[in-house]
């Protein structure tokens, strides 16, 4: 077995998914926790059978990530595959395969499919009531990419609300390298 686990700054994961699920600020602590305490049982107990992949490599560089998980998974990956998988899967194009998605009918259909066709697309629930559609093919969600930049938790929350992150995930952030 083989496990691939993704470590990001938890306070920006946290403003992400607050925005994402639009849950409280108590419910995005509560799944800031749930993520901090995951990946400190993946990253000890599966040694040897588990990489790391940090969510600002992804953004800065993705090649690089895309090399590492190939070695790692034991992949022969070629030039042009891996080119096009980069090009496939750029921000970018993501963006545009989630905007598809946000135009996509409380049924879960697109608008785009012919009549008949069956959507690849599921129908899924905010905290607030709101729905969002889920692509059953990729495992993407529409209006998935909430913030602008990492590090944006900063000017978000209040200062009652960061002292709170920042209390929480203060050994945590530290044992990952991450700023405090």
């Amino acid at each position: 077995m083989k496990i691939i686990c993704n470590l990001r700054d938890v306070r920006d994961a946290c403003l992400s998914y607050l925005r994402f699920t639009r849950a409280s600020f108590e419910t995005g602590l509560d799944s800031m926790i749930s993520m901090m305490n995951i990946t400190d049982y993946y990253l000890s107990e599966f040694k040897g059978q588990i990489i790391d992949v940090r969510f600002e490599d992804v953004l800065d560089n993705p090649a690089d990530v895309l090399n590492r998980l190939s070695t790692f998974l034991s992949l022969e990956v070629s030039e042009s595959e891996s080119q096009e998988i980069l090009r496939q899967f750029d921000k970018a194009n993501i963006q545009k395969k989630l905007d598809e998605m946000s135009q996509t009918n409380a049924d879960g259909k697109s608008p785009a499919a012919g009549a008949g066709q069956k959507s690849k697309y599921q129908t899924v629930q905010s905290f607030d009531g709101s729905s969002r559609a889920f692509d059953t093919t990729t495992g993407f969600q529409s209006n998935h990419i909430t913030s602008k930049a990492e590090g944006e938790w900063r000017t978000y929350f209040n200062d009652e609300q960061k002292e709170k992150l920042n209390d929480l995930s203060r050994q945590w952030l530290l044992r990952y390298g991450y700023e405090v």
